[in-house]
């Protein structure tokens, strides 16, 4: 038995050593080993070191390359302090394109910055993607131009504003089919993985480029066209409405944004967010990412939503495919369906609901959340309630008799409207400071 379980233990302990997990913070590659390589003898080496699985993906001289740790200049500072290195000994002979940093056991991490250098002969650019389950996360990009000094360039390449690198589990550099014999990697600052889920109007899969190809026409949104835009879509996942991504021709700082629930403009309007700039750097239109995290827009998996697009300037253009590419939505002016779709993408910041805690509960169409009471009364737990987020001005609350819970509210809370079931309970305590605010 003593045997037994030593082996146990042996085995536990090798699983430990390769498939560490990233680790929240700032990974310096400072800890031993040092000098020895991680992977070498071949032109695509790959290896595991502090929670990275590094490789060389594509070498197109075939020149055999190494990985290893080593305080090389001019990413290493200080006593201990090291480099991931990639290189083919210093010759300047391979071309490596495409590397890979991804979390040796899968988790998802949100990438705020690297310091990333190369060595190489020729001047180039490189893209920086974020991927996870070994697809490309929709936006999840920044650009590199790679202008070099004596052969070398360095920098610190800042991602922390972009939401779309919130919840990946590996990152990919490529060049333009240039490469370089050395690459190398220091500072990785992650946090916490933010849960998203993501999804583009294209059904075939996401766009990794911005612009789009296909047949298109553009379409004012502006206020001199007498067009009121929407696009209907179908909720990935429940959470918030971080981000909707609309393909722009002009750049504009006074594009509006409304949320419905349902199809078309004739359910509760979830949300408006003013202000929001689109950006456009090429002839063709860019895709121009809008936060719309402000308005605190819950979502539910599987729901249908629109969101109308449209700016106080008379002219501003936008571009539509000239035939519907989504299957899970409508295209509409003002409430009047049109036969194409707008080149978009959505991006929903994930809740965790509790899979034990489920009511039978068949809402009136208006509603837009309803109580579950999953954790406890409390109205401000927002596992207590169906979208896995506290209520907001605009919602129409329903509370079921069939709840876990009954609903005490011990604090100022506001809604749009509040319909309780016969048998449903909701009290607000007013010795405890409870205040229900209900805005018609």
């Amino acid at each position: 038995m003593k045997t037994l379980f030593s082996l146990l233990l042996l085995i536990l302990f090798q699983q430990n050593l390769y498939a560490q997990p990233v680790v929240p913070g700032t990974t310096t590659f400072g800890v031993t080993p040092s000098g020895a390589p991680i992977d070498s003898g071949t032109p695509t080496p790959s290896g595991s070191t502090h929670g990275f699985t590094a490789s060389v993906l594509t070498n197109a001289s075939g020149v055999n390359c190494q990985m290893f740790l080593a305080a090389s200049a001019p990413l290493a500072s200080g006593a201990g302090d090291q480099v991931l290195n990639f290189t083919d000994g210093g010759a300047l002979s391979s071309t490596m394109t495409e590397l890979s940093l991804k979390s040796d056991d899968g988790s998802e991490f949100k990438l705020n910055t690297i310091h990333f250098g190369m060595q190489s002969a020729t001047n180039q650019t490189v893209t920086m993607t974020g991927y996870k389950d070994n697809s490309v996360v929709t936006l999840a990009t920044a650009t590199i131009n790679v202008t070099l000094v004596a052969n070398s360039f360095d920098m610190v390449v800042d991602v922390s504003a972009n939401a779309n690198f919130a919840d990946i589990d590996e990152v990919r550099f490529s060049s333009d089919n240039v490469g370089a014999n050395l690459w190398f990697f220091d500072d990785i600052v992650l946090a916490t993985a933010i849960p998203q889920c993501s999804f583009d109007s294209n059904d075939g899969g996401t766009i990794t480029n911005a612009n789009f190809s296909g047949s298109s026409t553009n379409v004012n949104i502006g206020t001199g066209s007498g067009f009121d835009m929407g696009q209907s879509f179908q909720a990935c996942g429940s959470g918030i409405l971080s981000s909707v991504d609309v393909l722009m021709i002009d750049a504009n700082s006074n594009i509006t944004i409304r949320v419905y629930s349902g199809a078309g403009n004739t359910g509760t309007l979830l949300g408006t967010v003013n202000g929001l700039t689109s950006t456009v750097a090429g002839d063709v239109g860019d895709r121009s990412s809008f936060n719309l995290s402000a308005a605190n827009i819950a979502v539910v998996s599987g729901q249908t939503y629109t969101f109308y697009i449209s700016s106080s300037d008379v002219t501003v253009n936008s571009r539509l495919a000239n035939t519907a590419i989504y299957a899970n939505g409508t295209l509409y002016n003002a409430n009047t369906i049109i036969p194409q779709d707008f080149l978009f993408s959505i991006n929903i910041t994930a809740t965790t609901i509790p899979p034990s805690c489920s009511i039978t509960v068949s809402p009136p169409s208006e509603v837009t959340i309803y109580w579950k009471g999953c954790t406890d009364n409390d109205w401000g737990t927002a596992s207590n309630w169906s979208t896995g987020v506290v209520p907001t001005v605009n919602d129409i609350i329903y509370v079921s008799a069939n709840a876990n819970n009954p609903l005490i509210i011990d604090e100022v809370a506001t809604c749009a409207k509040m319909i309780v079931e016969i048998g449903g309970v909701c009290k607000v305590d007013y010795n405890a400071g409870g205040k229900l605010v209900v805005k018609f």
